[in-house]
């Protein structure tokens, strides 16, 4: 009989080391788990941010073509540089600069920072209205 009990409480001894190396398995696997979901959302955010970025860049380099497309037709621009495009959006706070004084709403403005010239395009009128030089304000 006492064979028996010391048997019986080897294997439930057994029993409970089993149970918790199992366990510490199960959480163990459960935590990978869980790190892998969590990677793999990164990683899709990451990429969908990436590729945001990049048709950003890209739209705004195909609008530089379009308006120096519009522009070139009026006049010769400059091939040794390529211009920053910046669009007019609110032309009353640029009133009191005479190189805004026609501007409009979505008028573009090429500007040649190397050339230190400003070409004012209105889109709407498809017309020049103005080119000017400009200083950056380092140079004299």
């Amino acid at each position: 009989m006492e064979k028996v009990s010391k048997k019986i409480e080897e294997t439930a001894t057994e029993v409970k080391k089993h149970k918790r190396v199992s366990f510490s398995h199960r959480t163990f696997f459960v935590i990978v788990a869980l790190l892998l979901v969590a990677l793999s959302g990164v990683g899709y955010f990451s990429y969908k941010y990436y590729q945001a970025t990049k048709s950003k860049d890209q739209v705004n380099k195909e609008e530089l073509q379009r308006v120096k497309a519009l522009v070139s037709r009026h006049m010769v621009l400059p091939t040794n540089e390529e211009p920053t495009l910046a669009t007019v959006s609110d032309p009353e706070k640029l009133r009191g600069q005479a190189f805004f004084a026609k501007a409009e709403k979505g008028d573009e403005v090429l500007l040649y920072s190397q050339l230190q010239k400003a070409i004012l395009y209105s889109v709407k009128k498809d017309r020049i209205l103005e080119v000017s030089p400009f200083s950056t304000g380092g140079q004299p």
